[in-house]
């Protein structure tokens, strides 16, 4: 006789199978907060999660962005996809292209069981369609009040998104965000640690040299560390003109620097100069392809947004600094406070350099006019002296004491000395002795 026992162990399978699934998102969690600690950046970072949260989630597609508000767009950290071609990371995308997959409010979750009920898709989400993406799961990036972008799930079946997918893409994005925000700071404290150097920079500028070129070329070299661009140039105003006067960055635009440095523009065809000169501050243009006083040459073509600044000291206008980028909506109000602020101590050395070359300019002159006139005055000498060795009468010239300061050769043949003996010594003596009261009385009466 056999006794044989049955168990059903579909529920302790499930526990199983559920504590399994727990370690795996702890271990997850537990591997950003490392990544996070040991400041590796979010692009990597963001691209090993979602590797990672495809083996939680039956993910087809998934997608981290970051929100760059002065951009208004939103730059690809990673994406997954299963099978087929992924958005090269870095890539920009404008923020109006996903308004339609994330929530109406900023923090809140967007769970879409069919895309397909979407109206309005946008080209971002008009994709996802195409490769079979049915399903969406929109989790916003938050760290201390501020979305600083979103995680985007997809996967192929309709109403796949389930509550435990949730909890794990809520878990995954919390941590995320912190890595951003943590990165931002880092990144916040470097450019203004570059920015403060940059202002040292400067300073040491203002005693290190005079010469106007290298001025100028330390400007544009402690530019870099100010706001990030991919060419500048100043210019100095004269009258109505600006002319640039130094430039750097354009080469590798391929625009031949010559071309940049013969550049000059006339005030009342240039609205961003007569915007900066009457309210003196930066002039930012988001987007060169719409701006309504925007002028595109060949030269400039390169050029997606610009950001310009007056040189200003003592409320006078000395010229502008000019950065230009190739990328849209590149520069930022952060951006333009900072080359004022920068601006401010450049227009110092620009303005000692100038008085410093005109000074210069001055003391060749004035050079330049001593030798002139020394040359003049050997000129006219060598007349006198000409016409007075011509004469035939007997002629000198002495100080008030009677010493011999010119004889001529008359003077020379007739005493029989040269003038070397006779220079330096006593008119009276070489006169007749009864000649001398008569001179004597003539000389009394000369003042």
């Amino acid at each position: 006789r056999h006794l044989l026992t049955l168990r059903d162990i579909t529920e302790r399978k499930k526990a199983e199978i559920a504590l399994q699934h727990f370690n795996e998102r702890l271990k997850l969690i537990q591997w950003i907060d490392r990544g996070t600690l040991a400041a590796e950046p979010p692009k990597q970072l963001a691209e090993q999660v979602l590797s990672e949260l495809a083996k939680l989630i039956p993910l087809n597609r998934a997608v981290v962005l970051e929100f760059e508000t002065h951009t208004q767009t939103a730059v690809v950290l990673a994406d997954f996809m299963r099978a087929g071609p992924e958005i090269t990371s870095g890539n920009r995308i404008p923020k109006s292209m996903i308004d339609a997959i994330t929530a109406a409010h900023p923090g809140a979750i967007r769970r879409i069981d069919d895309i397909s009920k979407i109206s309005n898709r946008s080209a971002f989400v008009q994709q996802w369609a195409i490769e079979g993406i049915q399903s969406l799961l929109s989790v916003p990036l938050v760290a201390q009040s501020d979305q600083v972008g979103t995680l985007i799930l997809g996967m192929e079946k309709s109403r796949a998104i389930e509550d435990t997918h949730i909890e794990v893409a809520v878990e995954v994005a919390s941590q995320l965000a912190v890595s951003i925000q943590q990165t931002r700071l880092r990144n916040a404290e470097r450019d203004q640690r570059q920015f403060a150097e940059a202002l040292q920079n400067i300073a040491a500028v203002l005693s290190g040299t005079l010469q106007s070129a290298e001025v100028m070329n330390r400007i544009l070299e402690n530019l870099e560390h100010v706001v990030p661009h991919d060419a500048a140039n100043i210019a100095f105003l004269e009258d109505d003109t600006a002319h640039v006067i130094a430039c750097r960055g354009y080469e590798s635009q391929g625009v031949d620097r010559s071309v940049i440095l013969a550049s000059t523009f006339k005030l009342q065809e240039t609205t961003s100069m007569v915007d900066m000169i009457r309210n003196k501050k930066p002039f930012v243009v988001s987007d060169t392809a719409v701006h309504p006083y925007w002028k595109t040459t060949p030269e400039t073509q390169w050029i997606k947004s610009y950001l310009g600044v007056p040189i200003v000291l003592e409320d006078q206008i000395l010229g502008f600094i000019s950065l230009d980028s190739a990328e849209t909506n590149f520069f930022s109000i952060e951006h333009a406070k900072r080359l004022h602020t920068f601006s401010t101590h450049a227009a110092i050395a620009i303005r000692n350099a100038q008085l410093f070359q005109a000074l210069e300019e001055h003391g060749d002159l004035l050079e330049q006019t001593v030798e002139e006139r020394t040359t003049e005055l050997r000129q006219s000498e060598a007349r006198f002296r000409g016409i007075i060795e011509d004469q035939t009468e007997l002629i000198c010239r002495f100080s008030p004491d009677f010493k011999l300061t010119f004889v001529n050769q008359a003077y020379c043949r007739y005493f029989v000395h040269s003038a070397d003996d006779l220079i330096g010594q006593s008119f009276i003596p070489n006169s007749q002795p009864e000649a001398r009261s008569a001179i004597n009385e003539q000389l009394s009466t000369l003042s």
